[in-house]
């Protein structure tokens, strides 16, 4: 049974096609996003303070300190992305 999510002919993967409409925007949210987020973990647009989103012991268990966790997340979400 073919999947609906991905195209299988090229008369399939038309913009008129609605499968096909939500394949590409869950495609291009779920790359788009990861980017922003991460890019944002430098910039702290969304919110003043990231480390205030990290559980409190992180400075015990991780090297450096909760800033400097938060910029590695931030680059492996782009690297995700």
């Amino acid at each position: 049974m073919a999947s609906l999510a991905t195209p299988t002919s090229s008369d399939q993967a038309t913009l008129t096609n609605p499968a096909f409409q939500a394949y590409a925007v869950l495609r291009s949210g779920f790359t788009v996003a990861p980017i922003l987020f991460g890019l944002d973990k430098f910039a702290e647009v969304l919110t003043d303070n990231w480390t205030a989103y990290l559980w409190s012991g992180v400075d015990s268990v991780l090297p450096g300190d909760a800033h400097d966790a938060m910029l590695v997340i931030g680059v492996i979400e782009i690297v995700a992305g």
